[in-house]
């Protein structure tokens, strides 16, 4: 994904290259019912344009009132003065909930309505979202080059004490200048590498007090293109506490083939972190079955991602559950003596949790070191 891409870096840099972009407005979608075994039909665009219409609110609420809510909370608020059936009610709070969950990684119980980028998603053009045909890897691959990357560096400690930085892996230490740390906030809050001397309290309270969401995909590659033409598929199953499998999405213009992704996010994806990749595939190609019936085909190939249990990431991005999410931003991403820099997701204010985000804060990191080495 490229998040508002009409003024994004990776469009401008996507573009200087010659690479495709497709904007994507999710359009045609479909609701799958499951207490009806049915579609939605018809009425789903009216209760499409409710759902948008409470995050239009949303957005009105916060910037009139001084009272902090999370995005729950609002949403029970809001529906106490409107006269909807429960038929509407329940559907609209699902759609409310599915895009919210997914895009934070957390649930609607958590979500502060203050978080910034609640506010900037739903601030900005609903259709500015596109796909950069076959994926990130070219642009990095673009970036990488002419770099001395050393792999297999599990970082221990960094120890800044002295004038040299000194940042000892399992296999050896290196000293340096200065460090620009881009670890995920997930690595930062399960204290994985050793700082020395220990951060301060303003920012591990910033670590420790910023949530970090769960969001993960399965990724099916086909013989055919079963589903149509739909490009979004609601999956509302309204009997669970929290939501499975909410969202399904046609991929098959950027990866080439027929591909569908599935994803999971927030306590369901808490619930089956530990299941294994048979158990939860079983359960998806259920899902599809239900939905599709004699036009399911079986899949070529799969894919389960698993970014809350690896290592190196222990989830998605950041999200905030209070008003201080600016507060916790500046403070992950203040350096340290000018010696120890922070860079990411979570440090940008301009994009956080996004891909263009973390990029906008490595260049803001660069551009904070050349100027310290012109004024030495």
């Amino acid at each position: 994904w490229i998040h508002y891409y009409k003024n994004n870096p990776i469009t401008a840099f996507a573009e200087m290259h010659d690479w495709e972009i497709i904007e994507d407005s999710y359009e045609p979608f479909e609701i799958w019912n499951v207490e009806t075994k049915n579609w939605l039909g018809n009425e789903k665009k009216h209760f499409a344009k409710l759902a948008k219409d409470v995050r239009a609110d949303a957005i009105e609420f916060f910037l009139n009132n001084t009272i902090e809510v999370t995005t729950a909370d609002f949403f029970n608020n809001y529906i106490a003065d409107e006269n909807w059936n429960n038929k509407t009610i329940q559907i609209v709070k699902f759609l409310y909930s599915a895009l919210l969950e997914t895009d934070y990684g957390g649930n609607i119980q958590q979500i502060a309505l203050t978080d910034e980028r609640y506010l900037n998603t739903f601030g900005n053009d609903e259709e500015n979202d596109a796909l950069l045909v076959g994926s990130f890897k070219k642009w990095i691959d673009e970036l990488r080059k002419g770099l001395f990357i050393r792999f297999n560096q599990d970082v221990q400690q960094i120890d800044y004490q002295k004038d040299t930085v000194r940042i000892t892996t399992q296999n050896q230490v290196f000293e340096c200048d200065k460090v620009i740390v881009t670890v995920s906030l997930g690595v930062l809050k399960q204290g994985n590498i050793n700082f020395q001397p220990e951060l301060s309290t303003e920012k591990i309270n910033a670590i420790q007090s910023f949530n970090y969401g769960k969001l993960e995909k399965i990724i099916l590659t086909f013989e055919e293109q079963f589903w149509g033409e739909s490009r979004l598929f609601y999956y509302m199953n309204n009997s669970e506490k929290s939501l499975k499998f909410p969202m399904i999405m046609d991929f098959t213009s950027t990866i080439g083939e027929p591909t569908l992704g599935i994803y999971y996010a927030a306590d369901f994806a808490q619930s089956i972190d530990n299941q294994s990749d048979e158990i939860i595939l079983s359960d998806v190609v259920s899902i599809l079955k239900q939905m599709f019936g004699d036009k399911y085909l079986s899949p070529k190939q799969t894919h389960i991602s698993h970014w809350s249990k690896d290592k190196f990431f222990k989830g998605a991005y950041s999200f905030s559950s209070d008003w201080n999410n600016k507060q916790y931003v500046e403070a992950l991403a203040k350096p340290i003596d000018n010696k120890v820099f922070f860079a990411g997701e979570a440090t940008s204010l301009e994009g956080q949790a996004y891909v263009h985000g973390a990029y906008l804060s490595g260049i803001r990191e660069a551009e904070r070191l050349r100027v310290l080495r012109i004024k030495k």
